[in-house]
């Protein structure tokens, strides 16, 4: 039986040898077959004929084989296109139409909120992609904002959600930016993302510190935990206003942390949950579960004190000399951050 088989499948890619469109492999296995049977060896002589002197069934059986393949092949290539272009043209609409999801952190975001209206201006800080649409979803009195972007130029666009519900708290591309009829600054809502249960967990407490951008307000830096304490040492020169700012941050966004000590220039001060509490007249541990408390908490500091702009000078003398002269240059930063470069000799 198996030999049978052989004989009819070398029979019908008979046509395909001789038009060379079988694989090497497939020639091999033919000609081992065509060696051993006499019938295939005449009907392969038959074919490589004249076809006018085939007869007529055999021309007519060997043709149809033929247009079948031949058939079969298109479809098969037919069919590959179809669902390249299938693929191609729903990664184009992905992309330029229904766009990528985007988070907070890439987005330029101000939101008005009316009892039931939310106003939303947003931009996308990402270089080369603009906001494309807003998808808004409710439950109850929470309102939430998912924005997606498409590549494209930067654009504000202004987007409006009504709702015949009292609104209570509205989220925008996964951070709060109005809870309990309170506005979230956008630096403050990041920031409560990354706050930290345990002020054990070095990594944790490290990431935010990070996110504070606590290298801006005190130059380099090095932590230590002990206990539930905080404990930071730099070398640049600290302001009382800013030591208290930063501190109600960290003792606001570290579940059980109990102090913040700065240490700069032999100098040491300590800031306390407790002396925090007594100044603003509030329990800042509040803010860890609340944002809207969190930051109230920081609009009552700031308000409680008069802060001014800390300006330091980084001095850098060059090694060249021109005319006896020394040429020094000065880096201004205000609030740790540079604002412009002076050169004087």
């Amino acid at each position: 039986m198996e030999e049978n088989k052989l004989h009819i499948l070398v029979k019908d890619l008979l046509p395909d040898y001789i038009d060379g469109l079988t694989s090497p492999e497939t020639n091999k296995i033919i000609e081992e077959h065509l060696f051993q049977c006499s019938s295939c060896q005449k009907a392969l002589e038959r074919m490589k004929e004249s076809p006018s002197i085939l007869d007529l069934d055999e021309k007519i059986e060997f043709d149809y084989l033929k247009l079948v393949r031949k058939r079969s092949r298109r479809h098969i290539w037919l069919s590959v296109c179809i669902v390249l272009a299938i693929v191609v043209s729903f990664l184009a609409i992905s992309t330029f139409w229904i766009g990528r999801q985007t988070p907070a952190a890439w987005l330029n975001i101000n939101t008005t909120v009316a009892p039931y209206q939310v106003s939303l201006e947003v931009e996308c800080l990402d270089q080369g992609r603009k906001v494309s649409r807003v998808e808004w979803k409710e439950n109850g009195s929470h309102v939430q904002a998912i924005v997606f972007t498409v590549p494209g130029n930067d654009e504000r666009k202004t987007f409006m959600y009504t709702t015949d519900q009292l609104i209570e708290n509205v989220e925008v591309a996964g951070q709060i930016v109005w809870e309990d009829g309170t506005k979230i600054p956008d630096e403050l809502g990041l920031l409560h993302a990354y706050k930290v249960e345990y002020i054990g967990n070095a990594s944790q407490v490290s990431h935010l510190l990070e996110k504070m951008n606590v290298s801006s307000f005190v130059g380099s830096y090095t932590f230590e935990l002990d206990g539930t304490r905080l404990i930071i040492e730099t070398a640049r020169p600290l302001a009382d206003v800013y030591v208290n700012r930063e501190s109600l941050l960290i003792l606001s966004l570290i579940e059980n942390a109990s102090s913040v000590t700065w240490k700069s220039q032999g100098k040491k001060e300590t800031v306390s949950v407790e002396s925090l509490d007594a100044l603003l007249k509030t329990e800042i541990k509040e803010g860890y579960g609340s944002l809207s408390a969190f930051t109230q908490n920081v609009e009552r500091l700031e308000q409680s004190e008069e802060i001014w702009n800390q300006y330091t000078f980084d001095v850098q003398i060059r090694p060249v000399r021109l005319d006896k002269e020394q040429i020094v240059s000065f880096v201004v930063r205000e609030n740790g951050e540079p604002v412009r470069n002076l050169a004087d000799t």
